[in-house]
């Protein structure tokens, strides 16, 4: 079996969608011939939540090396302290845009770590795992030490990346640097999703693959498939902010139940997860207000309860031009769930293309209120009638199981370690 310096800053217990995936490879990993010796922060780093139950998930036999780190943005925190002060404000946002991220402060923690696992451990490959970004710094410098074949591997674009600030032209420039320097530097990218090739400054398309997120069919059989019959619940995962907000659907359901067409002691809305208060403004007061249930983080095998005894999933795509080419990770425990789905967003692209290929949902623009309404309306009624089935293609849905996904990551670390 081969050995493969494993590198995820974000690692279970905490809870997000990139510790998930780090999570399912280093689980699965040895099936296809490689040991993953994980190289991760500390259990609590940086204050994320977290969720115990997930490190169960983890063989034993896997060997987990937790190092420090340096918190940077203690002055950032600082700086808060001042909220009328301007040049507070210009300060933060300096500090808070620190090239290649705020977690800048694990590199040397993680570096001396990295290089004793290598020399003690045999190591035949590297892998990173972004975001952050210091992930594949760090890759970067051992491979710059070593001369390891390594795969560095982005959940999202790097200087493309619409979640990054520039307030300094010098700041560009720096990310831009470190960018082209993995580019060039990685024995191979790995893309969350395949139209990210054309997000990136250089041509990568003749040394990248494509390993989307997953669904973990264990996630699924020890549940019953039972579904609530009391409510007609449209289940929602995952975050809501600036550019991902429910307000279209909000709008369709106020209309629904202010023209009776849905009985509103029979609706629920399921939030589950992080929702910032811009994701509900001007529906405070409003009929659909009355529907909906926030529950915030749950502990990640109860989403999967909660998926199962839904009516419908909503699903709200990104609004933002990568959208198109962008899968979130719900996408996938979405289609594995046999619930149908309602998502909002481009009706053509990456994600649309899942829900038609897999038969599990609709797909209506994100403006197109009387078309969302359309499908609300068509699933109750049909949830009335006790009819709210649907035939998804488990065949296709089966290409995006966890296993499957860790196949092809190991196929890519086969590769490059034979080159």
């Amino acid at each position: 079996m081969k050995n493969v310096l494993f590198i995820s800053y974000e690692f279970p217990p905490k809870i997000n969608i990139g510790s998930l995936q780090a999570c399912t490879y280093a689980r699965y990993l040895q099936n296809f011939g490689w040991n993953p010796h994980v190289l991760t922060v500390r259990k609590g780093g940086f204050g994320e939540p977290v969720d115990e139950l997930l490190m169960n998930k983890i063989p034993s036999e896997v060997q987990i090396t937790r190092t420090g780190y340096l918190e940077v943005r203690q002055p950032s925190l600082l700086f808060r302290k001042f909220p009328e002060s301007r040049l507070a404000h210009a300060l933060i946002r300096l500090w808070d845009n620190l090239p290649p991220d705020e977690q800048i402060g694990w590199l040397p923690f993680a570096y001396f770590q990295a290089m004793r696992i290598i020399c003690s451990q045999q190591i035949d490959a590297i892998y990173t795992l972004s975001g952050p970004y210091t992930s594949h710094l760090i890759g970067y410098l051992l491979k710059k030490k070593t001369g390891l074949p390594w795969a560095a591997h982005f959940g999202d674009e790097w200087t493309q990346n619409p979640n990054r600030t520039y307030p300094l032209a010098l700041q560009r420039k720096i990310d831009a640097m470190l960018e082209q320097w993995t580019l060039n530097s990685a024995d191979q990218i790995v893309l969350a999703w395949p139209g990210m090739v054309s997000l990136f400054p250089i041509d990568i398309s003749t040394k990248s693959s494509a390993v989307t997120l997953s669904f973990d069919e264990t996630n699924f059989q020890r549940l019953s498939d039972k579904k609530r019959t009391d409510k007609f619940c449209i289940t929602y995962t995952g975050s809501l902010y600036n550019y991902r907000k429910a307000t279209s659907f909000l709008r369709a359901m106020e209309d629904l139940l202010s023209e009776k067409q849905l009985a509103i002691d029979r609706v629920e809305l399921l939030f589950m997860g992080q929702a910032r208060s811009v994701a509900f403004s001007g529906f405070e007061n409003s009929l659909a207000s009355k529907v909906i249930r926030c529950v915030g983080l749950l502990p990640h095998c109860q989403v999967f309860d909660h998926l199962k005894q839904a009516s419908v999933l909503l699903l709200i795509m990104d609004q933002l031009n990568r959208a198109k080419h962008c899968i979130q990770g719900k996408t996938f425990e979405y289609i594995a769930s046999g619930r149908p789905i309602i998502a909002l967003g481009p009706c053509e692209g990456a994600t649309p293309e899942i829900i038609r290929r897999t038969k599990t949902g609709v797909v209506v623009n994100y403006d197109d209120i009387e078309g969302i309404k359309t499908a609300i309306l068509s699933m109750y009624n049909r949830w009335e009638k006790g009819d709210l089935s649907i035939e998804p293609d488990w065949q296709e849905i089966s290409r995006h199981e966890a296993k499957e996904v860790t196949r092809k990551l190991s196929q890519i670390l086969d590769l490059i370690t034979e080159k």
